[in-house]
């Protein structure tokens, strides 16, 4: 998606963001963190795209480890995804593919503001979900990202 934005011309691109700046990922800059990292005085178009959750959790598993078999996914959500600690703000950039998709659109009060253009990213590869997670990781699922189902519309599996 990136790449789409960055080859338009007619988007100017002001800066580049990418790689660390004090601990934060500047790809995926938190909104209500915005005026510590943008030029105040310019005007600005705010757009996201978010996915499924389910997707998503897939989708960023096999980005940070490509090798890895689609069976150790459900190892990975029981015992490694349940401990993250998304509730800090901190936006660890090790595990920032896997942070609630609200927490980047939000301001403070964790309310979408009127002016952010919000898309669903359609999903390019369907998964079969139970392929890769039982009932167990769709709890877990559900539970850290009931917000993100809640606000842009997505539909929860029942386990």
């Amino acid at each position: 998606m990136r790449d789409s934005y960055k080859n338009d011309k007619t988007n100017k691109i002001i800066k580049s963001y990418w790689n660390l700046q004090d601990g934060i990922d500047l790809a995926h800059i938190p909104y209500f963190l915005k005026d510590n990292y943008i030029e105040q005085g310019i005007e600005y178009n705010y757009f996201a795209y978010v996915r499924n959750p389910y997707y998503r959790v897939i989708s960023a598993y096999f980005y940070k480890w490509p090798n890895r078999h689609q069976n150790t996914i459900k190892k990975f959500v029981t015992h490694e995804l349940i401990r993250y600690d998304f509730s800090s703000m901190g936006f660890q950039s090790n595990i920032i593919h896997f942070y609630p998709q609200h927490l980047f659109v939000c301001d403070k009060n964790l309310d979408i503001p009127s002016h952010i253009e919000i898309s669903k990213l359609d999903e390019i590869k369907h998964y079969n979900l139970v392929d890769f997670f039982d009932d167990k990781c769709i709890e877990i699922i559900n539970t850290i990202y009931s917000k993100d189902f809640q606000l842009f519309n997505y539909d929860v599996i029942k386990p």
